[in-house]
C-alpha cells in the first residue's frame, strides 16, 4: 500500500473530512417509535405554562424504555394523588403514572411531581393526601415524590432531573437526561472563512455553549471522567495538536504537538493519562499513552500499520484501537496493558472502526461496514455476536451514554450532517437537527453529579 493510500485510510479512520457548513441551535425530533417498552402515562402538569411535561415526555420517549400514552388518550388528568382513580389507569393499561403541579411563587415556581405504580394501588386504602400514604411499602403506589422551588431559568434542567429520577426508579439504571454532550459545529459562508466551534450542550441538544471558536478545524472532543475538562484536536497552527481545556475557567493546556499527526485523545478511567494516536513524523500512526502528571510518553504499538482511535476498558487494564494490520482492512484490536499482547476482536464485515466499551465492559460499540453501508453496531465480547442498530448507511463517530443505554452519533439526515441518538435496544431513535451548522464528532459526557 503506497503512502498516499495509507494517508487516505487514516483520514477515513479519524473522520477528518470537513463537513459542509459555530454555536448551533439544535431541534430534537423523534424519528423512530418505541415497540416493546414499559407502558406509562404522563399527565400534563397542572399549571404547566413552562413546558416541563413536554420535556419530560421527550426525554423518556428518547430512551427507548417507555411507551407513553398519547395525551388525547388519557382517561382523565389528575394533578394530585387525591384525584387519581387508579382503576381508570389499570384499564388502559398503564403500569406507572406521572402527575404534577406548577404554581408561581413570586419570581420563582413551585413544582411538585409524583410517580405512581397503578397496580400496587389495587390493595391500597383510599387516602386524601400524600402524608397519609403510610401503609406497607409493598402496597404503596407512591414510587417517588419531590417538591422544588426554582427560578424560570432552571425549568428545563429540572425537567431533565425529574426524568432521571423516573428512569432510575423504573429501570434501576441511572438516567442521563441531565448529562451534557460535546460536538464540533461547522459553519460555511460564501464570502468569509469557515467557522468551527467546539460546543457543549444538554443531552437533548438544547442550550449549546461554545467552549472554543476557531477558523481552523477542530475534532475528536473527549470528556475527562470527572466532566471538568475536554481534550480535543485543533489545527489552528496548520498542524494537528492536542489540547485539554478546563470547562470552568476556559484555560487550556497543550499536551501533544509532535511532528506529523496528533490525534484521537482518550482519557484513562482515572483521568491521569491520555491514550493518543501519533505519527511522530512518519506516515503510520501508533498508539501511545501520555502521563498527564509527569508528561511521560509510552509507545504501545509498533510496525508499518495505521493504529488509531484508542479507547480504554472500564477497568483500565486494556485499550481497544482501530488498525489495518490484516489485509489493509480496518478492524478492532485489543492490547493488554500488562503484557502488551494484541488480539483482534472484530471479524464481521470489512470495516470496523471507532470502537468504545460499554460501561460494564461486556460489549463494544463500533462503526461497522458490511455491503457498503456505514452503520452503528454493538458487539458482545464474550460471544462475538454483532447487532446492527442503524440502517441509513451514512453514520459515524458513535459515543456511548454513561449509563450504557444509548448512543449518540454523527449522521446524514434531511440533506445535512447532524447528530442522532439511538437506544441500545434499538427501539427509539432521535435526531438532533441543527438549524445553522453542520455537526460532527459527538462525545457524551459523564453522569451529572
Amino acid at each position: 500500500m503506497n503512502s498516499n493510500r495509507l494517508l487516505q485510510v487514516f483520514l477515513t479512520f479519524l473522520g477528518l473530512i470537513v463537513l459542509q457548513s459555530a454555536s448551533a441551535t439544535i431541534n430534537l425530533e423523534l424519528t423512530q417509535g418505541v415497540g416493546r417498552a414499559i407502558p406509562i402515562a404522563i399527565v400534563p402538569f397542572h399549571g404547566d405554562s413552562l413546558g416541563i411535561s413536554k420535556v419530560l415526555r421527550q426525554d423518556l420517549l428518547s430512551s427507548g424504555m417507555f411507551s407513553i400514552t398519547a395525551v388525547d388518550k388519557l382517561p382523565n388528568k389528575p394533578g394530585t394523588i387525591a384525584d387519581v382513580q387508579f382503576g381508570d389507569w389499570r384499564a388502559i393499561p398503564v403500569n406507572d403514572l406521572i402527575i404534577g403541579t406548577i404554581t408561581p411563587e413570586g419570581n420563582n415556581y413551585h413544582v411538585s411531581f409524583t410517580l405512581l405504580d397503578t397496580f400496587k394501588s389495587q390493595q391500597f386504602l383510599h387516602f386524601s393526601s400524600l402524608s397519609q400514604a403510610t401503609v406497607n411499602a409493598n402496597l404503596n403506589p407512591v414510587l417517588a415524590h419531590q417538591v422544588y422551588t426554582i427560578p424560570k431559568s432552571s425549568v428545563r434542567f429540572l425537567a431533565h432531573h425529574i426524568a432521571d429520577i423516573i428512569y432510575k426508579q423504573l429501570t434501576g439504571v441511572p438516567g442521563v437526561f441531565s448529562t451534557r454532550i460535546a460536538y464540533v459545529a461547522v459553519k460555511r459562508f460564501p464570502d468569509r472563512p469557515t467557522k468551527y466551534a467546539l460546543d457543549i450542550a444538554n443531552a437533548d441538544g438544547e442550550d449549546p455553549q461554545p467552549l472554543l471558536q476557531s477558523n481552523s478545524p477542530l475534532m475528536s472532543p473527549a470528556w475527562s471522567p470527572d466532566g471538568k475538562s475536554l481534550a480535543y484536536v485543533s489545527f489552528e497552527n496548520r498542524r494537528s495538536a492536542i489540547y485539554i481545556s478546563d470547562l470552568s475557567t476556559g484555560k487550556r493546556r497543550l499536551v501533544a504537538q509532535f511532528s506529523g499527526i496528533n490525534s484521537a485523545p482518550a482519557w484513562s478511567p482515572d483521568g491521569k493519562e491520555l491514550a493518543l494516536a501519533l505519527s511522530k513524523g512518519k506516515v503510520n500512526t501508533n498508539i501511545y499513552i501520555l502521563n498527564l502528571v509527569n508528561n511521560k510518553l509510552e509507545q504501545l504499538t509498533t510496525g508499518s500499520f495505521i493504529n488509531t482511535s484508542p479507547a480504554w476498558s472500564p477497568d483500565g487494564k486494556s485499550i481497544i484501537f482501530t488498525s489495518n494490520r490484516e489485509k489493509d482492512q480496518p478492524q478492532i484490536y485489543k492490547i493488554d496493558l500488562a503484557t502488551n499482547a494484541i488480539k483482534r476482536i472484530t471479524f464481521n464485515g470489512n470495516y470496523n472502526a471507532h470502537a468504545s466499551f460499554t460501561p460494564d465492559g461486556n460489549n463494544i460499540v463500533i462503526l461497522h461496514r458490511d455491503g457498503g453501508k456505514f452503520e452503528i453496531a454493538i458487539q458482545n465480547l464474550a460471544t462475538g455476536n454483532l447487532k446492527v442498530l442503524t440502517d441509513s448507511g451514512l453514520n459515524d463517530s458513535p459515543s456511548i451514554s454513561p449509563n450504557g443505554q444509548m448512543i449518540i452519533y454523527a449522521t446524514y439526515y434531511q440533506g445535512k450532517e447532524t447528530l442522532a441518538k439511538i437506544s441500545m435496544n434499538g427501539l427509539a431513535k432521535t435526531h438532533l437537527i441543527s438549524n445553522d451548522s453542520f455537526i460532527q464528532s459527538p462525545a457524551w459526557g459523564p453522569l451529572a453529579s
